[in-house]
């Protein structure tokens, strides 16, 4: 304490003790405060202040600290976690030196040297993680306070929806998951379809189907994808009816017919005029459009047999289904796509990084969920009809798909982004493993499980989208 500091602290103390000093005392005073006992006393005083005020302030810091409620970024079970701690972005600047210490059960830790909390947590919950630091300054170097931080581990999503099979013993009954690989047109065809979440939830049944052929005589191929209506009673069968019923009536049409579409496509491709399009429309028009209106007729008289059988009344909604196919041939110049569609879903030819042909347009409605169905008699009155009907011819192609909405609504949001290139490439990206999941799918000739693989990728997680998921990939 200076000479200063020690005459106007000890001029303070005489006067809150009352003690008067006379002028004559003056020189007394001013020897008094110089005095060699005084100056020490006076350093003590100040030594004992300035302990006084650092435990203060160091008891201040430690009770802002302690008050703060502290919480990491929640972490999910199953699932990596990794995650930054810096003092400055707790505002807890007064902590010199600190360690975190997670339960040892939990599968997380904390590396002191790069500050980075790394792990996959292997239990679900709320923890306190143990923090234990020193403040700057602190009275005493070697004392440790501790302080405990909320971590919150969510369970796996996944996890919470069960997983009860579908009744064998049930009506109408069909597996829960089909996958399926074969050679077509010189490419493989891999095809998977899964019963959703929503439904393996309740025990109920996968709705959506599929069905194709190869006529290696003919040399044309079919792929039929449908989803049938999950308020409907027994759309289950009737997409499995709207898919067999496609395919058996291309596979009865004459072999001759077919030798004449191929001189009608041929022509077409030559020569663009308005003879060979004529053909082809009448081909499209007059004998591809019975395909559709075959399998309504076929649905129909299902349900009227079983109304028959049953003694019950059945109408023909209780078996409502979409219906997306192509028919597909290839000729020395490319091949030849014809498309027909009813309802939501996607089909399209894709070619990696430059270009997506959309095959018909999805029935979108007001609302979601809201579509057209096969079973709908008003589809075929409709002077759209024929709108529904598609005819591309390409050199080549990455893939043709074919898929339900229970791909499309996930993985391209809305029906515009079925138009986008991007959204096709991040596809098939997502596909040769750009996924949470790690799941990747080989579209290699020479891959035998490529189906397998396809059917546990379509195990991809999306908040909200539990829908049945059927894709059909020709590639």
């Amino acid at each position: 304490m200076e000479r200063q500091q020690r005459r106007i602290y000890i001029t303070q103390l005489l006067k809150q003790r009352s003690v008067d000093i006379t002028e004559k005392q003056s020189a007394l005073l001013e020897a008094y405060i110089d005095s060699e006992e005084v100056i020490e006393q006076c350093r003590l005083i100040s030594v004992t202040t300035d302990t006084l005020v650092m435990n203060l302030q160091e008891n201040i810091a430690l009770s802002n600290i302690r008050e703060k409620l502290l919480q990491l970024p929640n972490g999910t079970v199953d699932k990596p976690y990794t995650q930054t701690f810096s003092l400055t972005q707790y505002g807890l600047e007064k902590i010199a030196s600190f360690t975190l210490q997670f339960p040892e059960s939990l599968g997380i830790n904390y590396d002191q040297q790069t500050g980075q909390i790394s792990g996959v947590p292997l239990e679900q919950g709320e923890f306190r993680v143990r923090m234990f630091f020193k403040l700057t300054n602190q009275s005493d170097p070697e004392k440790t306070h501790e302080k405990e931080i909320a971590f919150v581990v969510n369970p796996d999503p996944k996890k919470l929806w069960r997983n009860i099979p579908s009744s064998a013993d049930s009506i109408y009954w069909k597996p829960d998951e089909v996958k399926e690989l074969t050679t077509m047109l010189g490419h493989k065809l891999a095809v998977a379809s899964k019963r959703g979440r929503s439904h393996a939830h309740e025990g109920i049944f996968r709705d959506d189907d599929f069905e194709y052929f190869f006529d290696e005589q003919t040399g044309y191929a079919l792929i039929a994808v449908a989803d049938g209506a999950g308020s409907a009673q027994f759309s289950r069968k009737g997409s499995q009816l709207a898919c067999e019923a496609v395919v058996n009536y291309f596979k009865q049409i004459p072999a001759e017919e077919y030798k004449q579409l191929d001189d009608v496509i041929t022509a077409y491709h030559a020569q663009k005029d308005e003879a060979s399009k004529n053909a082809l429309n009448e081909f499209l028009t007059q004998r591809f459009s019975k395909a559709p209106f075959e399998a309504h007729q076929q649905i129909a008289a299902f349900a009227a047999e079983l109304a028959k059988n049953s003694g019950k009344e059945v109408k023909l909604k209780e078996f409502a289904t979409t219906i997306l196919f192509v028919l597909l041939r290839k000729f020395d110049f490319g091949y030849s796509v014809m498309s027909f569609s009813v309802g939501d879903g996607g089909m399209g030819i894709y070619r990696r990084g430059e270009e997506v042909m959309m095959l018909g347009t999805p029935d979108g409605g007001e609302f979601a969920g809201q579509t057209r169905f096969l079973t709908m008699p008003e589809i075929f009155a409709d002077t759209s009809f024929y709108k529904r009907i598609g005819f591309r011819i390409v050199q080549d192609f990455t893939a043709i798909v074919v898929m339900s909405d229970g791909i499309t609504d996930p993985k391209f949001q809305t029906d515009a982004n079925l138009a986008r290139i991007e959204k096709w490439d991040e596809l098939w990206d997502d596909l040769g493993g750009k996924n949470n999941d790690g799941a990747v799918v080989n579209f290699s000739h020479d891959n035998e499980n490529t189906a397998a693989e396809l059917l546990a990728w379509m195990d991809f997680w999306s908040p909200g989208n539990h829908d049945d998921r059927t894709i059909a990939i020709l590639y």
